[in-house]
Order: structure tokens, then C-alpha cells, then sequence
């Protein structure tokens, strides 16, 4: 390929991804107490609107089955920690932060995962136990069809709410570590090596990657607000979701330190041309 014609290909590239790095920014920096507050209003429209109104029932990505609820949703604390864990490794070591910094920005992931996991169990076990089986009372949800009766569902609170809010919020919080990444990598002339140029490059990458996300969740939020669950299902969903940001972020972390807020330094040097 010529070389003129490589070099177009990589400016194209360049002002795409100067774009989409830009409407990133906007996206993931909106304030999250705002984001939280609007969070909560979308769910209890969009609930009324989906019990009020008859909606298509055909709708590809209504359906149970659909590609983006298996392998998106339903793995969605996988997909989030894929973008995450990384996200989260090269800001801090482009901040030269100290492997210990690391290892408690690291640690928020961790808390994180243990409060998705402790509350998708707990929603399944608090479904089961106010649940019941109508024809035998003393059958338990997996023996209740071979007892002949049929399983009455408790109060199923959504995890999807639940997941999608909480993942996005999370994701928004941690990616305040990129406001710097500008200033780290300037235009100095200790800053243009190979591999300077390829941590920053891999770190748009995964910001990047995380606004996709961000974006496939809304989406999967809508989806399931107006399609599944009763509305109090998706609300308490909703208000454990912002619990839990809410606490590790803004009480948690910034209080006690250990592990501590994400990196939102606010560096502002001097770009030095070559």
C-alpha cells in the first residue's frame, strides 16, 4: 500500500477515534448522583408506560433467548470486569503509582464483585423463600413440578436492574482515572517512545470499550424495564443497585481510603512541543 495512502487511513483513524473519545468523555463524566437520580426516574416511567400500554411481543430483543441477553446480560459482571480490570491497571501505572496503589485500585473491583455476588444469591434465595408450591405446601421449588403442584414465584427482585445500573455507575466512577491521561501522554519528548505511544493508545481502547458498554447496558436496561418484572421488582432492584454505589463510592471509599476513590487527580502541565 502507498505510503500517502497509509497515512490518510491512519489520519481518518486518528479524527474518528479524536471523536469517539470525545462523545466518551461527555457520556461517562456526566455526573453519576445526577445519572442515579435519572436512573431511578427511567425505571418507574418506562414500568408504568410497559403496564399501561401493550407492547409487541415479537420484538427480537424483548425475547428471552435474544444473543445480547445470554451472552451479554446474563454474563454482564464478566463483560464489566473484562473492561474494567484492565482499564484500571494502566491508568494507575501511568499515573506511576506504587504497586500497593495498585493493588487497592484493584481492590474496589474486588468489593465490588463480592457485593454483586452476595446480592444475585441473596435475590434468588429471598425469591424462593416467599415463594411457594400451590398443591403441596411442603415442596421445595426444584421438587414442587415431581410433587404435582405448580410453583407460585415470591418476590423476584430484578437483577437485571440490579446489575445494569450498578455496572454502569461503577464504570462511570472509575473512569475518572482518564481525565490526566491527555497530560500524562503530551506531547513531550520523554513521552512519544514505542511504548508510551502503545499504554496510551490501549488505554482509549478500554475507555472506549467501556463507553460500548455503558451503552449496551442502558439499552439492555430499557429492554428489561419495559418487558419484564412488576414494577416494585424493578424498583427495589433499582434502589439496591444505587445502595451499593452510593455506599462503596461516595461513603466507603472516601472516608476510610482503604481501597482508596478512584484516581481523578487533577493535573494540568504544560505540553512541551518537540
Amino acid at each position: 500500500m502507498p505510503t500517502g495512502r497509509r497515512s490518510g487511513i491512519a489520519e481518518f483513524g486518528n479524527i474518528v477515534t479524536g471523536i469517539s473519545v470525545g462523545v466518551a468523555r461527555k457520556y461517562l463524566f456526566f455526573s453519576t448522583a445526577k445519572k442515579a437520580v435519572v436512573y431511578l426516574i427511567v425505571v418507574i416511567m418506562l414500568s408504568l408506560y410497559g403496564a399501561s400500554f401493550k407492547l409487541p411481543e415479537d420484538f427480537y430483543f424483548a425475547k428471552r433467548r435474544n444473543l445480547l441477553n445470554e451472552y451479554g446480560v446474563k454474563l454482564g459482571w464478566f463483560w464489566t470486569l473484562f473492561v474494567l480490570v484492565p482499564f484500571v491497571h494502566l491508568t494507575t501505572k501511568a499515573h506511576r503509582k506504587e504497586m500497593n496503589v495498585l493493588f487497592g485500585n484493584l481492590m474496589r473491583v474486588l468489593v465490588a464483585t463480592g457485593l454483586w455476588y452476595f446480592c444475585t444469591t441473596w435475590f434468588v434465595n429471598f425469591e424462593r423463600m416467599t415463594g411457594h408450591c400451590h398443591g403441596s405446601e411442603i415442596s421445595s421449588r426444584s421438587s414442587c413440578r415431581e410433587d404435582g403442584g405448580k410453583w407460585v414465584p415470591g418476590f423476584d427482585i430484578s437483577g437485571h436492574c440490579f446489575i445494569l445500573i450498578y455496572s454502569s455507575l461503577m464504570i462511570c466512577e472509575e473512569s475518572t482515572a482518564f481525565r490526566n491521561i491527555p497530560y500524562i501522554y503530551g506531547r513531550g519528548s520523554n513521552s512519544r517512545t514505542k511504548e508510551s505511544l502503545n499504554e496510551a493508545f490501549a488505554i482509549k481502547i478500554y475507555f472506549l470499550l467501556m463507553f460500548a458498554l455503558h451503552l449496551l447496558w442502558d439499552f439492555e436496561l430499557v429492554i428489561s424495564v419495559l418487558y419484564y418484572h412488576h414494577i416494585h421488582h424493578k424498583i427495589v432492584g433499582t434502589f439496591i443497585a444505587l445502595g451499593c454505589w452510593f455506599f462503596t463510592y461516595h461513603l466507603w471509599y472516601p472516608i476510610l481510603g482503604m481501597p482508596p476513590p478512584p484516581i481523578d487527580e487533577k493535573i494540568r502541565q504544560k505540553v512541551h512541543q518537540t
